[in-house]
């Protein structure tokens, strides 16, 4: 089991990084691959690091919580073998926030200023910097969280004084579109891509991350300069929610 699974896993990340490498833009430093395991057990990111993955996401606290416990109880000489980090995507509660702050190493999806004041505060009494992304809902659908891209001056002036998060960069998610009409994510990436280079004349040059791309439409994200892209079906397979 645990080598056919090891197998799938590899022949999967395999095509991935080719994708990547046909489809970046040329010149631009190669894309980070953002494994995100939400619903799939620890045992396969633990493969999937063993195949030189570095970074992985998930977006549930509480499933983040989990995997990192399971993680910390393992024999100290099996935990020596691995090397990753983590990254929280999903959509983050003012609630969960002193969960999160510290354990990840970037917090993709702020989309509201009272949590990114909450991150400030409570890494502020922790001694660190968090770092995180704006989430921005390029096309304005209700169902989605996110930044509009009217409000973005505003958020970007009040991080200014915030001394606890560095601002790395901006997210989106495209709709989701039908197979054939897939394409029409690209002009959305197009304008995150924009608004990275727009903000960055008044930010610092480490607001250079831009997490946009998932298995439906990466290939898309990787023509428009994405350097995050969060990746799950493809890697690990159809997920089982009854988990």
């Amino acid at each position: 089991m645990y080598i056919d699974r090891r197998k799938e896993i590899k022949e999967n990340l395999e095509n991935i990084k080719k994708d990547i490498k046909q489809n970046q833009i040329p010149g631009y430093s190669e894309p980070q691959l953002v494994c995100v395991t939400k619903n799939f057990p620890l045992e396969d990111l633990l493969i999937a690091n063993e195949l030189g993955q570095k970074i992985f996401a998930e977006n549930r606290v509480q499933e983040l919580l989990e995997k990192q416990t399971t993680f910390a109880n393992l024999p100290d000489d099996l935990k020596q073998k691995y090397d990753f980090k983590w990254h929280f995507i999903g959509t983050l509660q003012r609630n969960k926030v002193r969960d999160i702050v510290g354990i990840v190493d970037l917090i993709h999806s702020v989309h509201d200023l009272k949590i990114l004041r909450r991150i400030d505060t409570v890494s502020k009494q922790r001694d660190l910097i968090s770092e995180v992304l704006i989430q921005v809902n390029v096309t304005e659908e209700k169902s989605k969280h996110g930044f509009l891209i009217k409000e973005l001056d505003d958020v970007i002036l009040a991080t200014k004084e915030l001394d606890n998060v560095k601002l790395r960069g901006l997210m989106t998610m495209a709709p989701f579109f039908e197979k054939d009409e897939v394409h029409k994510s690209q002009a959305i990436f197009a304008k995150l891509r924009e608004l990275l280079e727009k903000y960055q004349k008044e930010l610092t040059k480490d607001f250079n991350q831009l997490s946009m791309g998932m298995s439906a439409d990466y290939v898309y994200a990787l023509e428009e300069g994405t350097t995050l892209i969060r990746i799950g079906t493809d890697i690990f397979g159809k997920r089982n929610y009854n988990l």
